[in-house]
């Protein structure tokens, strides 16, 4: 099927309103608290997350026509990190998903019909592949060498185990707050590394796991 791009843009922006209304999240805010931030919380995260559609929407469509990373996705991104400062009064609060979301929105709409998940990474790394892999040199880890590896913590952890967890019985939510914990059981967050410091990252590591054991 040809990808319907408002569609695509109210899932992209869905996915962060579903996330800001999970609990629990360690460290991160949610409608119960603020986590670790003193600089934002739930109504400016949701400001910022509802203002982000028309730039999902934007790169839907740069991902459809071809276009390539540094010519035609970044300057959208970068717009759209202008945009957000401005709802948010200078915080930084989607930053982060302005990068990953939108690479992943211009990869569905990059692979036509088929979208499978092997289909959209494949779309990912075939259309901008090499453009990710420089630009994750310029820093060890994070979510640049994500994306440069066709996001294999989504694809390879995350995905699975929120499918099982599904496929088994769970709810939504109880089976988005464990793939949560896995992750942080698992992935290298430089955010948390920048704020803890390596022995703040090997803490959040633990006790995610000993909470999922």
């Amino acid at each position: 099927m040809t990808p319907d791009f408002s569609s695509l843009a109210d899932l992209a922006v869905g996915a962060l309103l579903a996330e800001l209304e999970l609990f629990p999240k360690p460290g991160l805010v949610s409608p119960a608290d603020t986590g670790s931030h003193q600089d934002m919380d739930y109504a400016l995260l949701r400001a910022s997350a509802l203002s982000l559609r028309p730039t999902f929407e934007e790169l839907v469509h740069a991902g459809a026509a071809g276009a390539t990373f540094a010519g035609g996705l970044v300057p959208i991104g970068l717009r759209a990190e202008e945009r957000m400062l401005v709802v948010t009064g200078g915080v930084n609060t989607h930053r982060g998903a302005i990068f990953a979301m939108g690479l992943l929105v211009a990869a569905v709409a990059a692979a036509g019909e088929n979208l499978c998940d092997s289909a959209i990474r494949g779309s990912l790394l075939s259309h901008w592949g090499a453009d990710l892999r420089n630009h994750s040199r310029r820093s060890a880890g994070g979510a640049r060498e994500e994306a440069a590896l066709g996001f294999p913590s989504i694809f390879e952890q995350a995905l699975p185990r929120f499918r099982h967890l599904l496929a088994s019985g769970h709810s939504a939510e109880d089976s988005a707050v464990e793939t949560l914990f896995v992750l942080m059981a698992t992935v290298q967050d430089t955010n948390v590394l920048h704020r803890g410091g390596v022995s703040g990252g090997l803490f959040a590591q633990q006790r995610a796991q000993e909470w999922l054991d």
